[in-house]
C-alpha cells in the first residue's frame, strides 16, 4: 500500500504496475473515474489532499499579497500552465489569500490528529 501524490502514481498505475484501491481526495480523479475515494470505501476523516501555494513574509503589504494573488491566479487560466499541471496531474485552484490560509489550516488540523493518534513526539 502507498499514498503519494498522483503525479508520481498515474503512470504507475496506467502501466499496470500498482493497482489503486481507492484515492484520498473528495471526488474521484477523472483519470481513474472507477476507483472509489476513502469516503467511498468507508474510511471518513481521512486527511485528503495535498495543498501547494505560496507564502509571503509576515507583515508583507497587503496591496503587494493582492498583487502576487492576481497574477498567480491569471497564470493558472493560462492554457499552457493548466497543460503542464494535467500532465502532472495536478488541479490547479486559484483562490483568495484568505482561501489559501483556510485550506492550510484545515490541513494543519487533520494532520495534528493523525499525529496526536499515532503518538509522534518532537524529539
Amino acid at each position: 500500500m502507498v499514498f503519494n501524490n498522483k503525479s508520481n502514481l498515474l503512470a504507475l498505475f496506467k502501466e499496470k504496475k500498482l493497482r489503486p484501491l481507492a484515492v484520498t481526495s473528495e471526488r474521484r480523479w477523472p483519470e481513474l473515474p472507477d476507483t472509489p475515494t476513502m469516503k467511498e470505501v468507508g474510511i471518513s476523516g481521512f486527511p485528503t489532499e495535498v495543498v501547494f501555494g505560496l507564502l509571503a513574509p509576515a507583515r508583507t503589504s497587503p496591496a503587494i499579497v493582492d498583487e502576487l494573488n492576481r497574477a498567480v491566479n491569471q497564470g493558472l487560466e493560462s492554457a499552457e500552465v493548466r497543460a503542464n499541471f494535467d500532465a502532472l496531474g495536478v488541479e490547479p485552484r486559484g483562490g483568495t489569500p484568505q482561501d489559501f490560509t483556510t485550506a492550510l489550516t484545515v490541513q494543519a488540523r487533520e494532520w495534528k490528529a493523525v499525529i496526536d493518534e499515532i503518538g509522534i513526539k518532537p524529539e
